[in-house]
């Protein structure tokens, strides 16, 4: 994999949704961990979403489902959808975008308020979420397992820090400076860490309220879209 490939250009076309480049390490991970830490398979990876050069960039650890969609396959629409924003590396954030997310929605409510419905498409373009483990599981239990495709988040990160973006550490702050320890030097400056190391929301409660107010200024940064006619 080159510097600047995104390796999910080769997801599979239906699931299991594993790049071949992590296939053994997924199928051994998958022999050895309990049922919540099963890696779901037929779910679309997360890596990243949002647009790699966003201004406000949030870390995580990886992403999860509910569990009784675990027999439902993904619809064609939602395959489709996920997987466009797996390949477009400037779209839109797909969560932020999509208005019946919940999970999303909770996430970054104060900066929806603020900016109001019409600024939801500025706040899709604003954000890009990386997850430190691309693939979806109940519970994360695969601290120690190192994909190949996750020198792409890592890089990803790495570019945000050289181009100075508001880096917001929501959870598993030690995971991420393992991977990349550059992170410590820009603490308190470029990079903000949540006061509740068990909530990823994006709020004056969660974190400095300097902070907070940077973020949203980076994102009234973000030039508005023209109206539609």
């Amino acid at each position: 994999m080159s510097d600047d490939q995104n390796p999910w250009v080769d997801i599979p076309i239906e699931p299991p949704y594993v790049l071949p480049m992590d296939w053994p390490y997924i199928e051994v991970a998958n022999k050895l961990k309990s049922d919540t830490g099963q890696l779901h398979r037929a779910r679309m990876p997360e890596p990243r979403s949002g647009p790699r050069d966003a201004p406000v960039v949030v870390l995580q650890i990886n992403p999860s489902y509910e569990k009784d969609s675990r027999e439902n396959p993904l619809s064609v629409a939602d395959e489709a959808r996920l997987r466009a924003a797996l390949i477009d590396e400037y779209a839109p954030h797909v969560g932020i975008a999509d208005k019946s997310n919940k999970w999303w929605n909770r996430a970054v409510a104060q900066p929806l308020a603020h900016f109001g419905e019409s600024g939801r498409d500025r706040v899709a373009r604003g954000i890009c979420s990386i997850e430190f483990f691309p693939y979806p599981s109940l519970s994360f239990a695969c601290a120690l397992l190192r994909l190949p495709s996750q020198a792409y988040q890592f890089r990803l990160v790495r570019d945000a820090l050289a181009r100075d973006a508001l880096i917001v550490v929501t959870r598993g702050w030690s995971l991420w400076l393992g991977a990349i320890p550059e992170l410590h030097a820009a603490e308190g400056r470029t990079v903000l860490r949540t006061k509740n190391p068990r909530s990823v929301a994006i709020s004056e409660g969660n974190l400095e309220e300097y902070d907070y107010k940077r973020i949203l200024a980076a994102l009234q940064s973000v030039p508005a879209l023209p109206p539609a006619h």
